[in-house]
C-alpha cells in the first residue's frame, strides 16, 4: 500500500531518490534536479491531479507544491517568472465520474420508476413504454454532443428517467400477455436482455471510441447506442397492443372492493425485505458495473479486460437467469 507523504525529495551522493507524494503518484528527481513523473494512480476524489512538469527548479524551491492545488484553475496559477511549473493531469474519474454513475441517475431513476409504476396501474402501459424509450434514446443521442460536464448530469438524469419505465412497464405487460405458469419463464428471458446489455456495453465503451469513426471518438458510441434505441421505440409503437389486464396471484382470489394504495404495499414485511435484498444486490452489482474496468485499466493497463467483462457479465448472469426459471 502507498502511504501518502509530504518529504521533499533529495538527491543523495548523486543517486536517484524516488518517493510518493500525498497523492500515491511516483515521483523521480535525479541528479539534475529535473523532477518527472514516472507513474500516476488516480486518487479516488479528484478529476484530475496536479504533476509537475520537467522543469529546472528543485522541490524545495516551490513556493506552493503540485500536489497542494486541488483544482485545474489553482494548478495553471502556479508560476516562478511567469512559468507554470505544474501541469493538469484530466484523467475522467474521481468524484464527477461517481456523481454521474451513482446519484445522478439512481435518484432520478428511482423516484420516476416508482411513479410510473403508479401510472402503469391506470394508463395505457403500451403508449408509456414507447414513449419512455424515445426519452432515453434522445438523451442519449444529444449525450454524444455535449460540450460541458452539466449538461452530460442532466442529460443522465433524463435518461434515467425515461430507462426508469421500462421495466414496471414492460413486466406488467408481460404478467397480461402470458399465462401464469410461463411466467418465470418469460420474465427470466426479459432480464437476460438486460445482462446482455451491460456485457456489451463494456467492450462498445472500450472499442469503439478508439476507432474514431468519422473523427468523433467516444460520441459515436452514444450516437450509435441511441439510433438503435429509436429504432426500437419506433417499433414498439407500431407493434405493441395493450392486452387485457389480468389478476394475479393473491389479487385473483380476493373479492374486496378495499382500494391498496402505495403505502399498504410499502408496509409489508415481505415487500420491505424484498427491497432491502435488491439494494444489496444492485449495490454490488452497480459497484461492479461501473468501476471494474475503470479500475483494471488504471491499475493494470496490460490487461485488456473488454471481452472478458462481456462473457462474465453474458455468461455468468445467464446462469442466473437460467436457474431462477
Amino acid at each position: 500500500m502507498l502511504e501518502p507523504i509530504e518529504n521533499q525529495l533529495n538527491v543523495l551522493n548523486g543517486e536517484i531518490k524516488v518517493e510518493y507524494n500525498s497523492f500515491g503518484s511516483v515521483i523521480e528527481q535525479d541528479e539534475t534536479n529535473v523532477i518527472r513523473e514516472v507513474s500516476f494512480i488516480v486518487p479516488l476524489l479528484r478529476l484530475g491531479n496536479s504533476i509537475p512538469r520537467v522543469c529546472p527548479w528543485r522541490v524545495s524551491e516551490l513556493p506552493v507544491k503540485c500536489s497542494d492545488a486541488n483544482s485545474s484553475e489553482v494548478c495553471l496559477s502556479l508560476k516562478i517568472n511567469e512559468t507554470s511549473y505544474c501541469e493538469w493531469d484530466y484523467n475522467g474519474l474521481g468524484i464527477d465520474y461517481q456523481v454521474l454513475a451513482g446519484p445522478a441517475f439512481i435518484a432520478v431513476f428511482t423516484i420516476v420508476g416508482v411513479i410510473l409504476g403508479i401510472a402503469a396501474d391506470k394508463y395505457h402501459r403500451a403508449r408509456m413504454l414507447t414513449v419512455c424509450t424515445f426519452v432515453f434514446a434522445i438523451a442519449i443521442i444529444l449525450s454524444g454532443s455535449v460540450t460541458e460536464y452539466w449538461q452530460l448530469v442532466v442529460l443522465r438524469m433524463v435518461t434515467a428517467a425515461g430507462e426508469s419505465g421500462c421495466n414496471p412497464l414492460a413486466t406488467g405487460l408481460l404478467t397480461d400477455m402470458f399465462p401464469e405458469e410461463k411466467r418465470a419463464l418469460v420474465m427470466s428471458i426479459f432480464n437476460w436482455g438486460i445482462y446482455g446489455g451491460y456485457g456489451i456495453a463494456f467492450p462498445v465503451g472500450r472499442y469503439i471510441p478508439k476507432l474514431d469513426i468519422w473523427g468523433l471518438g467516444w460520441r459515436i458510441a452514444y450516437y450509435g447506442a441511441g439510433i438503435i434505441t429509436l429504432i426500437v421505440g419506433l417499433v414498439t409503437w407500431l407493434t405493441l397492443r395493450e392486452p387485457p389486464r389480468q389478476a394475479i396471484g393473491e389479487t385473483a382470489n380476493d373479492d374486496s372492493d378495499k382500494d391498496v394504495t402505495i403505502w399498504d404495499v410499502l408496509k409489508q414485511p415481505r415487500i420491505i425485505m424484498l427491497c432491502v435484498a435488491a439494494s444489496i444486490r444492485h449495490c454490488g452489482g452497480m459497484c461492479f458495473a461501473y468501476n471494474c474496468d475503470l479500475y483494471y485499466q488504471q491499475y493494470f493497463p496490460d490487461y485488456d479486460l473488454g471481452w472478458w467483462l462481456f462473457v462474465v457479465t453474458v455468461g455468468i448472469g445467464s446462469v442466473g437467469v437460467v436457474a431462477g426459471d
